[in-house]
């Protein structure tokens, strides 16, 4: 689970004093930033903004009806937002089944709705990447489901299979067709509420009334790569291509949609000499890393986007980190900087680019050049698990603890008081090969 900054969450990102950060490096990539929130909704009083096919979808009598009959082409109605979603948003409306006759032929008639990266114009059976609901005629029941995809086509062949592949997937568990709970009457009310809260997590729940305070059903959706460019509300028929009798009439009310507003990236990657590799770790609590190739010495960092928060003379920062490898010629840091690596005003903790120094140093830099450096040796022997390195800067020292216990103090060629700091992971890998790489799984930092 990604948390949100709390400095986002209270104070401009132009405020310097009392900033406090934090960041638990989790999910696929590197958090992003966020400005506001976009917010829609409607109870259908015309059709303003909303674009659909000639037949089969209408707006009219403050209301959005939906026919899921199936004539060989596609039934759908769309409404831009206006910009690609974040992952973090929330789409609510009011369904219900009309009363319809339908036959026994089963799979064709249905309406998936969510968020899509195409309009009305793209079919269901057309690629694009989508996370919404699907509600689908199967013979007499009328199933409830949950579907993705990324890159691919949105119909699929059994919602009663239980299968958690691309093509969607039921409420129920597999295999389990027809429980009461997850099946819609005629003339039943149910709403719906879609909600994404990451890159690969997102739900659908059915609630029995307005209140969206307890699911009559809830499937989490088995996202497995991330669909993006997701900015249409979307009502599409499944299969369209089929021609089939009977079907639904499935009328829509009260929409509405909330979403975080992307307003660029938080971090920043760069590799000042050289190439380098920046990915979120497979593993559990793995962290992001950081790894420069290993030729010339070249570097690799990632900094707080130039949104320098914290002051030289005055602020501490507390970080999870661990290096791949212990001793050698390579090194990995982190802490705050002023320009996102090792050059200028810095304080940081790791491990050394010094194969003679077999333990962790708490390393600072005041100047414009890295030969002002300070290494401070601490009295913790260099390893390969993950510490907890905190270093608090003062206008007279920088003092830094490995798990807690005192390590290390540095004195000279310390930050600039005045100087205006950022949150920066570092790592270096010089040509002898070594391999080195450095993992962050959590950083905070915050003005004394």
């Amino acid at each position: 689970m990604a948390f949100p900054s709390v400095y986002e969450m209270t104070n401009p990102l132009t405020t310097v004093r009392k900033q406090h950060f934090w960041e638990y490096f989790s999910g696929s990539k590197l958090q992003e930033g966020v400005t506001g929130t976009t917010s829609y909704s409607t109870d259908f009083p015309n059709s303003t903004g909303w674009l659909s096919t000639a037949g089969g979808v209408s707006i009219g009598n403050n209301e959005l009806r939906f026919e899921t009959t199936t004539n060989g082409s596609n039934t759908a109605i769309s409404y831009d937002l206006g910009s690609t979603q974040s992952n973090s948003w929330t789409l609510r409306a009011k369904v219900r089944y009309n009363t319809q006759g339908h036959n026994s032929v089963g799979y064709a008639h249905g309406m998936i709705f969510g968020l899509s990266s195409a309009p009305y114009t793209t079919t269901s059976e057309s690629a694009q990447d989508f996370i919404g609901s699907t509600a689908m005629h199967d013979n007499v029941d009328r199933a409830q489901g949950a579907v993705w995809a990324d890159g691919t086509k949105l119909n699929y062949n059994n919602t009663c299979s239980g299968s958690d592949g691309t093509y969607g997937s039921p409420v129920t568990v597999a295999g389990a067709c027809n429980p009461s709970a997850n099946v819609w009457g005629a003339n039943q009310t149910r709403w719906v509420e879609i909600k994404r809260t990451g890159a690969l997590t997102a739900t659908v729940s059915y609630y029995p009334d307005a209140n969206y305070t307890t699911p009559t059903a809830t499937r989490i959706i088995p996202i497995t790569t991330e669909p993006t460019g997701l900015r249409y509300i979307s009502f599409r028929n499944l299969n369209p291509s089929r021609t089939e009798s009977g079907g639904e009439t499935i009328i829509v009310d009260d929409l509405s949609f909330t979403s975080d507003t992307i307003g660029g990236t938080r971090w920043t990657t760069i590799n000042p000499t050289g190439t380098g590799t920046f990915t979120m770790a497979d593993s559990v609590d793995g962290g992001f890393t950081v790894k420069s190739d290993t030729s010339g010495y070249a570097k690799s960092a990632i900094y707080f986007d130039n949104k320098r928060q914290f002051k030289g003379g005055g602020s501490v920062c507390i970080g999870s980190m661990k290096n791949s490898v212990a001793g050698g010629g390579a090194y990995g840091y982190m802490g705050l900087s002023k320009v996102g690596y090792d050059t200028a005003d810095f304080a940081y903790m790791g491990k050394p680019d010094n194969a003679n120094n077999t333990n962790f140093v708490l390393a600072t830099s005041s100047g414009s050049s890295p030969e002002t450096t300070a290494n401070a040796s601490t009295t913790v022997t260099q390893d390969t698990s993950f510490h907890t390195f905190k270093m608090v800067l003062s206008a007279s020292n920088v003092v830094g603890t490995i798990d807690g216990v005192l390590a290390s103090t540095n004195s000279t060629s310390i930050p600039t008081e005045t100087e205006k700091l950022q949150p920066t992971v570092l790592n270096m890998n010089n040509n002898s090969g070594s391999g080195n790489v450095t993992s962050i799984r959590y950083m905070e930092c915050y003005n004394t």
